[in-house]
Formats: C-alpha cells, structure tokens, sequence
C-alpha cells in the first residue's frame, strides 16, 4: 500500500551527479553515477544546517605516531553508501525527493540516457525520504551521530578535544585502540584483537575491505598517501597529488584576467 504524503511535505529536487561519484559508463550503455539531494535548495528554516565533525591531517599524524611508538598495525575502511544506514528520519522532517527528468516515474524498466538532448516525459512523481539521502543538509551529522553511537556502546571512548577521534583503553592500561572518522572514511590503529573488534562493530554497516598499512601497500586517507616503513615506522606523502598537477602558462593566466582601472 502506497500512501500518500502530507501536503504540506516539501519538494525538492535531486541530481545523479558525478562531482561526488564519476559517471562510468558500463559495456551495456548503463552509467553509474550517486543520486544526490540538491541541498542547496533547503532552505535552513524547516531544515536546519547541521555539520558533521571532519578529520584534519595533523591527527593523521598523531595517529601514525601512536601507531609507531606502541606497535599497533594500521589500516583504513570505506563505509559504502554511508547516510543510508543513518536512523530513519522523524515523519515531520521527511522531504520528498524529485526525480531527475532521465529517470522516468512509475519505473518500467526503459533508461533515458543523461546525454540525450531528446524529449523527455514530465515529471510528476518523487520519493518521499525516509532515511537522509546524500546531499542533504543534516545527512553528515546524522550518519556520524549512527556511527559513533555504535562504538560507543562497546567500549570506545569519544575524545572532548575531537570528536572525531575514538580510543580504546582498558582502564588505566595503555592505549590498545584509536581511529578517526571522516565522514565514510575511518583510519584506525590497533593491537590485533582490537582490529578484530573494531571490524565486528564497522560490519553492521556495508564496507569495503580493511585496507592494512603496510610498506608493500600504501593507503591513500585524505589526500595523502600512507606507507608503513620496514623499521615499524610509517610514511606519509602527496606523491600522487603532486603528480597530478599541471603547470600553468602565464600567457593563459593573462588570457582569462579582467583588467579593472582604479
């Protein structure tokens, strides 16, 4: 039974956009791409702008050196499809979600290519949210509240000084756990039952592989790549990024300036 939503639900549109995730198109004609909510068109009064605590390199580096001087291995994990898994959203702050125009309403199985300049059908239909959906204002927040609650409840211990940051101490033993959170990315070091337990909680969520750090496989977490060293150490670098950047001529920068007279 479908039923049908409040009038006074608001509408607001979304996007398959490949800004967070690159179309790829598959060898049947398909693209791939993430279905994301234009938040840009919330307006804060019914929804209010709510931001989720993000990871800062320096704590990439404090982690890494803990890791170092106590002998805990290192690794990281993806969450796939992170603000799915988030608490299902109260009925009064539910939105409905409208389509883009290739992705045609009631489904019967015909894809409309997003390239195609073609006529498209209108669209009259949307889907009403019933968990956040990427993109939206408050998303963040509430898959990082989801997740850190989880940890919590088995032991893990919030840092004041960054919420981001989990640590795993048995009483006034040393420290035998930490990782840091960012967003769908986690960064975590252990002794090995602790990765152990720490990978029993993260599996209530879709993930990917446990990446571990070692010096035959570098790990890439915000930006820069990781590296264990054989000496029990570990590497951090932008190699890859630095790579990736291209000089610029002067004669385009010159091209592309306006000239204001003062």
């Amino acid at each position: 039974m479908i039923r049908r939503p409040p009038r006074s639900t608001p509408l607001y549109s979304s996007a398959a956009s490949d800004v967070y995730k690159r179309q790829k198109q598959k060898a049947c004609g398909l693209f791939e791409a993430r279905l994301v909510l234009r938040g840009d068109m919330v307006p804060l009064a019914p929804q209010h702008l709510l931001s989720a605590p993000t990871a800062a390199r320096s704590v990439v580096k404090v982690i890494l050196s803990i890791a170092a001087n106590l002998g805990l291995s290192v690794g990281t994990v993806d969450v796939s499809m992170a603000f799915i898994p988030s608490d299902i959203v109260h009925p009064d702050e539910r939105i409905i979600a409208v389509l883009p125009d290739w992705i045609p309403l009631p489904w019967s199985g015909n894809f409309i290519s997003p390239r195609d300049k073609g006529p498209r059908p209108k669209v009259s239909r949307g889907f009403l949210t019933i968990r956040p959906l990427y993109g939206g204002r408050d998303a963040p927040l509430r898959w990082f509240i989801k997740l850190s609650s989880a940890f919590r409840e088995n032991g893990w211990k919030q840092l004041r000084s960054d919420v981001g940051v989990f640590v795993k101490r048995p009483k006034a033993d040393r420290v035998v756990g930490v990782f840091l959170i960012h967003v769908d990315d986690i960064l975590v070091a252990g002794i090995p039952p602790v990765i152990e337990e720490f990978q029993r909680i993260i599996a209530v969520f879709k993930t990917g592989d446990f990446e571990p750090i070692t010096p035959n496989n570098p790990v890439t977490f915000l930006g820069c790549s990781l590296i264990g060293h054989p000496n029990d150490g570990f590497g951090l670098n932008q190699n890859e990024f630095v790579d990736g950047l291209h000089p610029i001529v002067a004669e385009t920068i010159i091209q592309n300036l306006s000239l204001i007279h003062i």
